[in-house]
C-alpha cells in the first residue's frame, strides 16, 4: 500500500471524539483532515469559526505543531439546501485560510449527474477563499456521478477506494484506503486514513491557489436572500464584492451574513458609480449588480484613504471597529497566518504579533515595529 516516503494521515470528525495532537503530531503525523460543515451546520468539533472564540480541533491541530490541515465540508442533497447556501456556510465557518490548510469537497450522494452540483460548489469556495478546493468521494461515485466533468484537477483529488490496490484511474493526489485504520496516537478507535505519496513538504507544495477561478459567474440567489435584517450566506459574499471593490469604508466590522444598513449603502453607492439612478441604485442587489460586482473589467473610482484614528484605537484589549480594519487589512497583505480566528474589534496578542512582523518586514525595527499602527503603518497597509 505504500513505502516509507508515504505521509498517512487520518481524516476525522466528531465520530472520532477528543483527539491528542500533541501525542498524533510527535508520532511523526504533520498531517490530518477535520470537518468543519455538514450540510447546513458548522462542525463545533472543527472550531473555532470565524466568529466564534471555540477552541476547537483547528486551533489545537497548529498548536500541537501540525503542518498541513485539511478542512472539508459534507455537501448533502437536499432541496431546502442549495449547493451555493452551503458552500457559503462552510466559507463563513472557515474564514481566512492558513498557510497549510486546505479546503475539500466531501461528495458522497445524490443521484445521476452530480458534476454540477460539484462545480457549484467549488466556483463558490474559489471565490471566496482564493483558493481551488479539493474533491474528496468514492471511485464508483466519481464514476457513475460524471465528476470528471466538475473541474477539479488531479492534484486536488482524494479517491476512496477500500480494495487492496490503489486504483490508478482516476489520477489522484491521495486515496483512502480504508476507514477503519488505527488506532493512531492521540486517537481512540479506528478511523478513515488517506495517504499521499511523499513527504509533507510535498503536499505543502501542492496547496497553491491552483487552477484560475471557474469561469462563470457566481449565480444570482434572487432577491429574497437579500431582506433588511435578515441572514444568508450570500449577504457574506456581497460585502466581500463591495470591499473588494474599494467600498469597504462602509463597514466598521467585516461583512457578515444578516443584511445591515452597511451593506444598503455600499451597494447604492456601488450603483451609484455605475451610473445608475432611481430603482437601479435602491442599495439591494439585484441580477445585474450581482453579474457586475463579478465583472473584472468594472471598477470604482479611488477613494481617499482612511484616516489614521490615532494610537488610542489600538490599546490591547480594548474593542475598537478599527481594530477589525487592521486585522482585515494585515490578512489582505498575507499576516493570516498569526491569526486562529478571523480579525474582530478586541485588540489581541494576534494584531500586535502580525502587524509587528508587517513593520519588521518593511525594514523597521525598534519602536517602529513595536507590532503597534501608528500613521505611517496605517498608510502603509492601505497601499
Amino acid at each position: 500500500m505504500s513505502d516509507t516516503s508515504d505521509l498517512i494521515f487520518a481524516d476525522v470528525s466528531e465520530w472520532q471524539g477528543s483527539i491528542d495532537w500533541s501525542a498524533y503530531v510527535r508520532a511523526g503525523h504533520p498531517a490530518a483532515s477535520v470537518r468543519a460543515y455538514n450540510g447546513s451546520r458548522a462542525d463545533s468539533y472543527f472550531g473555532p469559526d470565524a466568529r466564534s472564540g471555540h477552541r476547537g480541533n483547528r486551533a489545537l491541530f497548529w498548536a500541537a505543531g501540525g503542518q498541513a490541515l485539511g478542512i472539508y465540508a459534507y455537501l448533502v442533497d437536499v432541496p431546502e439546501l442549495p449547493v451555493a447556501d452551503q458552500a457559503n456556510g462552510f466559507c463563513d465557518t472557515v474564514g481566512a485560510l492558513r498557510a497549510g490548510e486546505w479546503p475539500i469537497l466531501d461528495l458522497e450522494e445524490g443521484p445521476g449527474d452530480q458534476s454540477g452540483r460539484a462545480s457549484a460548489w467549488r466556483q463558490v469556495v474559489h471565490a471566496r477563499l482564493g483558493v481551488d478546493p479539493w474533491l474528496y468521494t468514492g471511485l464508483d461515485f466519481y464514476r457513475t456521478r460524471n465528476l470528471a466533468a466538475a473541474g477539479f484537477a488531479p492534484g486536488r483529488l482524494i479517491i476512496a477506494d477500500y480494495s487492496a490496490a490503489e486504483p490508478g484511474d482516476p489520477a489522484h493526489a491521495a486515496w483512502q484506503f480504508t476507514d477503519a485504520y488505527g488506532p493512531m496516537p492521540g486517537i481512540s478507535g479506528a478511523h478513515d486514513a488517506n495517504v499521499h505519496h511523499g513527504a509533507v513538504g510535498a503536499l505543502l507544495a501542492s496547496l497553491g491557489p491552483g487552477a484560475p477561478a471557474p469561469a462563470g459567474p457566481v449565480p444570482f440567489p434572487g432577491t429574497g436572500a437579500f431582506l433588511l435584517g435578515h441572514s444568508n450566506p450570500n449577504v457574506t459574499l456581497l460585502g466581500q464584492w463591495l470591499i473588494e471593490r474599494g467600498y469597504g469604508r462602509f463597514y466598521s466590522v467585516g461583512p457578515g451574513p444578516v443584511l445591515g444598513p452597511h451593506d444598503v449603502e455600499a451597494t447604492r453607492q456601488f450603483q451609484l458609480d455605475q451610473g445608475w439612478r432611481g430603482e437601479n441604485a435602491n442599495g439591494y442587489p439585484g441580477p445585474v449588480t450581482w453579474q457586475r460586482l463579478q465583472d473584472p473589467a468594472t471598477r470604482p473610482p479611488a477613494h481617499a484613504p482612511v484616516p489614521f484614528p490615532g494610537v488610542g484605537a489600538f490599546l490591547l484589549g480594548r474593542s475598537n471597529p478599527n481594530v477589525t480594519l487592521l486585522g482585515q487589512w494585515l490578512v489582505d497583505k498575507g499576516y493570516g497566518r498569526f491569526y486562529a480566528v478571523g480579525p474582530g474589534p478586541v485588540m489581541g496578542e494576534a494584531d500586535v504579533s502580525a502587524c509587528a512582523q508587517f513593520q519588521r518586514d518593511q525594514g523597521w525595527s525598534g519602536t517602529d515595529a513595536n507590532g503597534y499602527p501608528g500613521p505611517v503603518t496605517w498608510a502603509r497597509l492601505q497601499q
